[in-house]
């Protein structure tokens, strides 16, 4: 008996949570009253069985989605795939503490039976999201989130848009990320002769299953982001735009890539994008060519890139964009010919600041001040971006100069 009571008495020391458990009954023992009712015994027994839960961890919703059984999503995957998760399904929270929760929902595989579901998982604490896959549907789980990525828009934007001082606000990441939207400026483009041009030769490629990346550089304003997305839309490609992309890592790019397969990507100012890994990048791009897909990136200083980036492959073609098409000039104007002769060379944003102007003072007033924007537009692009345009004075002269960095 005393070898019996010895073996016990070292178990309970080295292991400190039964130890912690069985301190806790007999605790519960003491406090029952002298006179049981059977409701003393009822309340006994839950505490009791909270009591073990919490010395075993057993709500812990850490453990709720083991590597056994879950694989884990990168960041970007985990924020888009619950946004479809969450409208597209009922979420049940499986078990929390006062720390943590962790949630399960189950998305209709649309080629499967009704009831086939893909389970998805998420552990959030606070501040972080964990989202998972179950492991038996890591094989077909990306192609059930393209079909519902999909099925509203051919044209998605994605706009990494974190404020000033929120870099790293893991909240405000997920809010700005909670959903991919359909692009809102979609059918805001003008089909010029040059977006025919280049589009007809795309889909030359195209039809041979070859990819092709092209890199649209010039001061801003000059209509880069038009002539690609009017080419995406000739060749009616689902297509992802990528904006305010600043502070966003390349790595993520790869994820979202990945993710969403789109035929073809548009990233407006990939000069600013933080090469954290540009291997990582460049080797994607390449993957993209030789998996068929276009890519058009539009960038006002192409010679500051890495010189890896800028070679076929990575991008197959550089095409410098000075300024905007006459057809587009004229749309900005309303057709308007003495204000076209103006602002021909100008920026889109600074022809849309002299329209503004004509709306609210009148064309014959709002004309006085164009040559102080004509001033603006050299000192903007000849100081910061390199390049000197033909923007002519009031009398319509003016000489052509151009310093292509390619």
């Amino acid at each position: 008996m005393k070898n019996i009571f010895n073996k016990t008495k070292a178990f309970l020391s080295n292991n400190k949570e039964v130890l912690k458990f069985t301190t806790s009954i007999v605790k519960e023992v003491i406090r029952l009253p002298k006179k049981k009712k059977s409701l003393d015994y009822l309340y006994f027994g839950l505490r009791i069985k909270e009591g073990f839960e919490e010395s075993f961890n057993l709500n812990d919703p850490h453990l709720a989605f083991s590597p056994k059984e879950w694989y884990e999503l990168d960041f970007i995957s985990s924020l888009l795939v619950w946004s479809i998760v969450e409208k597209e399904s009922k979420i049940i929270k499986i078990t929390s503490n006062k720390y943590s929760d962790a949630w399960e929902g189950a998305l209709d595989n649309p080629q499967g039976s009704k009831s086939q579901k893909v389970r998805f998982g998420k552990h959030y604490d606070g501040g972080n999201n964990q989202v998972f896959v179950n492991n038996n549907d890591i094989s077909i789980y990306k192609e059930i989130i393209r079909q519902y990525i999909w099925k509203e828009s051919n044209n998605l934007l994605f706009d990494w848009n974190t404020p000033d001082g929120d870099i790293g606000n893991k909240k405000s990441k997920k809010d700005k990320f909670r959903k991919l939207t359909k692009d809102p400026y979609n059918n805001s483009f003008i089909i010029t002769e040059q977006s025919k041009k280049i589009a007809k030769e795309i889909d030359l490629y195209i039809k041979k299953n070859i990819g092709r990346s092209i890199l649209l550089n010039g001061p801003p304003g000059s209509g880069k982001t038009n002539i690609a997305k009017a080419i995406v839309h000739i060749l009616g490609l689902k297509t992802l735009r990528i904006t305010n992309a600043g502070s966003l890592d390349s790595s993520i790019l790869v994820n979202l890539f990945s993710l969403i397969d789109p035929e073809a990507i548009i990233i407006d100012d990939i000069d600013s994008i933080s090469f954290g890994d540009v291997s990582n990048f460049l080797s994607k791009i390449e993957f993209l060519n030789q998996n068929g897909k276009i890519l058009l990136a539009t960038s006002n200083r192409a010679h500051e890139l890495n010189s890896a980036l800028i070679r076929p492959e990575r991008f197959d073609q550089l095409i410098q964009v000075d300024k905007l098409e006459e057809l587009v000039v004229l749309k900005l104007v309303n057709g308007d010919i003495e204000i076209f002769e103006l602002v021909k060379d100008f920026p889109a944003v600074f022809i849309v600041e002299v329209m503004k102007r004509v709306s609210v003072i009148g064309k014959e007033e709002a004309l006085k001040g164009v040559e102080d924007l004509q001033i603006r537009v050299k000192d903007i692009n000849s100081k910061q971006f390199g390049f000197k345009t033909n923007v002519p004075n009031k009398k319509g002269k003016g000489k052509v100069e151009n310093k292509n960095p390619f």
